[in-house]
């Protein structure tokens, strides 16, 4: 049996007199498992399901808060998953919304990690073979506020040649609403801060907004390559 995502669903059905909540279980092609969906009671609390080994017997127990929003009561309940041993590098999701800054992004990395392990060390030194823009992170992101006390957005970006860049943020009207960079970079990953204010540093309206990342490669021959990114700046 392979455990693959697990999610619940803020409903619940009445089932021989009592209210039971819906925990669903699928494999990664979307088949459904075959104990799913379990059956808390009450109303399964959002974002509270929760997998680990914890009676460290090397199996996994599922765990979840639900409770009765008319009376305040609230219970924890914990399954057993037959099947499904604990290997901790088949848990790569492992607070809500992945990471301490719940950006819900897989495989991103947080830039204020305290360590640096083997694979990043990699990534850092391995030339890129092509420009790449990558996706802002996190994405949402706030302006004042953010989990944490983080605030701002951290936009990276790849180079396999030495080249001029100009970063900059526009509106969804087109209009340029902040000048991030200019300048010559050399080969390799690149990332630049920025907090989600105009170029007076006054905070922008919530909404949706594009990043623009201009590439000249100082070779002569080379020509102008233009990459774009969208991002979602919440209150």
């Amino acid at each position: 049996m392979s455990l693959e995502v697990l999610t619940n669903i803020n409903q619940a059905d009445s089932i021989d007199g009592e209210w039971r909540g819906r925990i669903y279980a699928f494999n990664h092609d979307a088949t459904s498992l075959p104990w799913s969906p379990l059956r808390p009671r009450e109303f399964a609390s959002f974002n509270t399901v929760a997998l680990d080994d914890l009676d460290r017997d090397g199996s996994i127990e599922l765990v979840t808060v639900s409770g009765d929003l008319a009376t305040g009561e609230t219970w924890l309940t914990v399954w057993n998953v037959p099947g499904v041993p604990y290997v901790e590098e088949r848990f790569p999701w492992p607070m809500y919304g992945r990471d301490r800054w719940h950006t819900s992004q897989y495989g991103f990395k947080l830039p204020d990690e305290p360590t640096v392990n083997v694979s990043d060390d990699y990534e850092h030194n391995s030339i890129p073979t092509e420009f790449i823009l990558h996706q802002n992170y996190p994405n949402p992101f706030s302006s004042t506020t953010f989990s944490g006390g983080k605030i701002g957005t951290w936009i990276r970006y790849e180079l396999p040649a030495p080249a001029e860049v100009r970063l900059r943020i526009f509106n969804l009207l087109g209009e340029e609403v902040r000048f991030l960079f200019f300048g010559k970079k050399t080969v390799g990953q690149h990332e630049i801060y920025w907090e989600g204010r105009n170029q007076q540093s006054r905070a922008l309206t919530p909404g949706v907004y594009f990043y623009r990342l201009e590439i000249t490669p100082l070779s002569h021959a080379a020509k102008l390559v233009t990459r774009t990114q969208k991002l979602v700046l919440m209150d």
